[in-house]
């Protein structure tokens, strides 16, 4: 406790921030129990040693990681290199039937891979007359394609032209 000079009486200081609070004196530490040590030049040298190994450790960790990030990137690569050569073998080969006549089995051949036919199901129970059986082509080149995605994208491609097209007309 400290003393006001002049008034005689004992006040609690009040301490409004972490800034704000006396400091003790080393002897005043001791008597509570704590010890304190300054580093030594060895323990010191030992932390930046430890603190060098993390280091190395994360940036090894990191040339790993960054090593298999490239190596999955020419993968992908070379997938996208030769999905782009089989749409193009798929565009000659849809380019040398386009005035096709009737559907016949070397047709079949060269554009499909696989066909697969689900099993007979009632899609409302409701309904129990209406059955329904999937069917999805796997086609050479280009493998299974969704053609109400592709109709639905160009419908919305088609729409967007129009929009365009409206707005381009109304600036003249």
């Amino acid at each position: 406790m400290f003393q006001l000079p002049g008034d005689g009486k004992e006040k609690k200081p009040s301490y409004n921030s972490p800034f704000d609070t006396p400091i003790k004196p080393a002897a005043a530490l001791r008597n509570q129990g704590r010890r304190f040590s300054l580093p030594s030049a060895g323990s010191a040298a030992h932390e930046g040693s430890r603190h060098a190994d993390i280091l190395s450790r994360d940036y090894e960790l990191e040339q790993t990681n960054l090593t298999n990030l490239v190596e999955y990137l020419r993968q992908e690569v070379k997938e996208q290199e030769k999905q782009k050569v089989n749409v193009r073998q798929f565009i000659a080969a849809v380019r040398k039937y386009t005035d096709m006549q009737q559907l016949d089995a070397s047709v079949l051949r060269e554009f499909v891979e696989k066909i697969y036919i689900s099993e007979v199901y009632t899609p409302d129970e409701n309904e129990p007359r209406i059955k329904v059986r999937e069917i999805e082509i796997v086609y050479n080149f280009i493998g299974a394609f969704d053609f109400e995605d592709a109709r639905e994208q160009s419908q919305a491609a088609q729409k967007e032209n129009r929009r365009s097209l409206n707005y381009a007309d109304s600036l003249t």
